[in-house]
């Protein structure tokens, strides 16, 4: 909670998420009697927690409801989209070249 707080006063740009698991991984999280208490916790604290300063927060806990489509972009059940690949990646062509702003100063341009 203090990180969230210290980003929110510095005015920093936070998005707060859970990452995928395997769907054996999630389910034993989940229901478990040993782990279910406080995955359950977690679960309905953490994005409370980014909402009250104004963050988002993506739950990508549960593997399954993960889906790639054939256009390179990631849809989630709630019907948020994100690119599948950064767009820095996505030249194309079969070099995967830097596009000029990622390259370093002085360096040449690969031919």
């Amino acid at each position: 909670m203090q990180a969230v707080a210290l980003a929110h006063a510095h005015g920093w740009r936070v998005v707060g998420f859970s990452p995928p698991y395997a769907s054996e991984s999630y389910d034993l999280l989940a229901h478990d009697p040993r782990y279910a208490t406080l995955w359950s916790m977690f679960v309905h604290r953490a994005p409370q927690l980014f909402a009250r300063y104004g963050y988002p927060f993506l739950d990508l806990s549960d593997g399954r409801k993960l889906s790639a489509c054939t256009d390179d972009t990631f849809v989630f059940q709630d019907g948020a989209r994100i690119p599948a690949r950064p767009a820095r990646c996505r030249s194309g062509g079969p070099s995967m070249r830097r596009p000029p702003s990622c390259r370093r100063r002085g360096s040449a341009s690969p031919s």
